[in-house]
């Protein structure tokens, strides 16, 4: 199998059509503006699907269902992105999210209705949450079933399940003696629950 560099300054995130002959990227080209494009695997043909403003970077392209629709994220800056869908046909962009800030993973839900993706205010541990916006706009609900740190969604191809990454904080207790030179730190280990 023959591999092909698609780009040199991608965002990272890649998303396959349905029927997996296209895969979508995000790349800012030398000399261009950043954009998401799309990779015919059978010609080799590269297209470009948007192209974000100046100072702009489009990227986390997530194909819907159908694979006649692709969100993606537009940033302005580290911490200030937004959700966009466009028309896969005729390119017609449309801003779902007005949040001006650090979303991340946009995925569809399997009937292509909603798109579930994270928020992270601050870029710490155990402070994102998992939303859910309509394809046809309205307020972001945070999903209520989930009340610690949640990100990296990922819908099920039946639709009925999600799964998400959760981290937590590891809090240990130490002492340090303050009568010797030695800078040794013991933890108290908790005894293992039968």
């Amino acid at each position: 199998q023959e591999f092909r560099h698609l780009s040199q300054t991608s965002t990272c995130q890649t998303s396959w059509s349905p029927d997996s002959k296209v895969l979508a990227y995000g790349n800012s080209p030398d000399s261009e503006n950043s954009g998401i494009f799309l990779a015919t695997l059978q010609t080799g043909a590269d297209t470009r699907l948007t192209t974000a403003p100046s100072g702009s970077v489009d990227g986390d392209p997530a194909f819907s269902p159908k694979g006649d629709q692709l969100a993606f994220l537009r940033s302005t800056s580290a911490t200030s992105r937004d959700l966009f869908i466009t028309s896969i046909p005729d390119h017609r962009e449309r801003r779902l999210t007005f949040l001006n800030a650090r979303l991340e993973s946009p995925q569809w839900t399997a009937d292509g209705k909603r798109i579930i993706f994270c928020l992270n205010p601050t870029q710490f541990i155990g402070e994102r949450s998992l939303f859910s916006i309509d394809v046809t706009g309205g307020k972001p609900k945070r999903l209520p079933f989930i009340s610690s740190d949640a990100a990296t969604p990922a819908i099920s191809l039946s639709g009925n399940e999600l799964g998400y990454v959760a981290a937590s904080l590891d809090a240990n207790v130490w002492k340090v003696s303050l009568n010797t030179t030695s800078n040794a730190n013991r933890r108290f280990e908790q005894p293992a629950q039968p």
